[in-house]
């Protein structure tokens, strides 16, 4: 996307806050601000949200680079408030790829977001794994939700304490996991 002015552009994600976007001059930056507890993503391109799930999986993996992440946590942001505002306006495919995604990265911080995602429709409900919600680990996800303030981390432990009441975390792990979306999309996993 290239612009030759500048605008400024707001989306609000339900239960999360306001996501500021400015895109200047034919430069793409993006800054956006949950209101989980400082969690900060800064965004690529945040106005361009027309990638596809193989499109992006061409692009990045499923292991993506650390530079990658900004635009993929953009792109599943921007689909889960369209999801949000009517089941079916979000590219649920591609919000599973992205949360997929961000369970390799196995970064904590990406719970409440990958949470977010997945309580955004049924539709949504239905294409992300509950066990998404622990890239860094079971035990892990639960001790670092236990900590965080707000809704979207509540309501991402319940979905998983009530996940392992109902045997969706038997045999649960990481690698598994890891090796079960590689399957599912026909790839190889990389180192």
């Amino acid at each position: 996307m290239v612009v030759s002015a500048s605008c400024e552009a707001h989306v609000v994600l339900e239960g999360v806050g306001i996501v500021p976007v400015s895109v200047h001059e034919g430069k793409r930056e993006g800054a956006v601000v949950l209101a989980q507890r400082g969690l900060v993503i800064t965004a690529v391109d945040p106005l361009r949200t027309s990638v596809t799930e193989d499109e992006i999986l061409a692009r990045f993996g499923l292991r993506p680079p650390a530079e990658a992440l900004p635009e993929i946590r953009q792109l599943l942001i921007a689909e889960t408030a369209k999801e949000r505002r009517s089941q079916g306006e979000g590219d649920t495919d591609l919000m599973r790829v992205c949360c997929v995604q961000l369970f390799f990265a196995g970064t904590l911080a990406d719970t409440p977001l990958i949470w977010s995602a997945k309580s955004a429709s049924m539709d949504a409900n239905g294409a992300i794994d509950v066990q998404m919600l622990c890239g860094p680990g079971l035990r892990e996800t639960k001790a670092y939700l236990r900590a965080q303030p707000g809704e979207l981390a509540l309501g991402a432990l319940t979905r998983i304490l009530e996940g392992e009441a109902w045997g969706e975390f038997e045999d649960f792990s990481v690698e598994a996991e890891q090796r079960r979306h590689a399957a599912w999309y026909g790839l190889e996993l990389e180192g």
